[in-house]
């Protein structure tokens, strides 16, 4: 849903809830991202750069004069 919804104001609110779960270290719940990296000997770090690099992409896609900031969100 990231890579394909980031940047549409219908699914604003999806996408926010999956990137906060995609960039969350909270590890106590079964299916946390954490977990999930676990189970499938996913290196979390490369992940989130993945996931990182397609909400650049999205947002200067759809602004290419878009500052980025480390946290993924336009300065603007």
């Amino acid at each position: 849903e990231i890579r394909d919804y980031c940047g549409d104001p219908h699914h604003k609110n999806q996408v926010a809830e999956d990137l906060q779960w995609v960039f969350s270290d909270d590890s106590r719940w079964l299916f946390s991202f954490l977990g999930i990296c676990a189970i499938f000997d996913f290196v979390p770090e490369y992940v989130r750069g993945v996931v990182w690099r397609w909400l650049k992409h999205a947002l200067r896609e759809a602004d290419p004069n878009a500052k980025i900031d480390l946290v993924g969100m336009p300065l603007q």
